[in-house]
């Protein structure tokens, strides 16, 4: 049983870095400098980016992704299910950026913000899927 939760958990945290990477390559300059630029950092913090992305996966297995596993529920209430809990996450993070930083722009708070969601719900979706044709963790 536990190695089905740490299947599941290596799975979803490879999905949410892979797809997270593909995004991050392709905005950071175009989406995130251009708007927040003077904020941000020459090089990121690699040891807190690592203790995000372990975190979210934890809490998106917890919240999401097992007890759906578990209920049988379609992939498109594990898909609103993760939107809402990525909607939740992103939102607190930019929204409280907004309310308190300097030179934070709502339009990244809402491309952030939107991204996370769909981030998140598709990143549950697949990993429900996968673990299901695995039959890990299913009832």
């Amino acid at each position: 049983m536990m190695l089905a939760y740490a299947w599941v958990y290596l799975i979803t945290l490879a999905l949410f870095l892979g797809i997270d990477f593909v995004w991050l390559s392709s905005m950071v300059d175009r989406f995130y400098k251009a708007e927040i630029g003077e904020l941000m950092l020459d090089q990121p913090n690699m040891g807190a980016a690592a203790g995000f992305y372990l975190f979210y996966v934890l809490a998106l297995l917890i919240l999401v992704i097992v007890p759906q596993l578990r209920s049988g529920a379609g992939l498109g209430k594990v898909f609103l299910l993760g939107a809402v809990a990525g909607a939740m996450a992103y939102g607190t993070y930019d929204f409280t950026n907004l309310a308190v930083m300097k030179g934070w722009s709502l339009k990244v708070t809402l491309g952030d913000l939107a991204w996370g969601t769909l981030l998140t719900g598709t990143v549950s979706t697949i990993s429900v899927a996968i673990a299901r044709k695995m039959q890990w963790l299913t009832n």
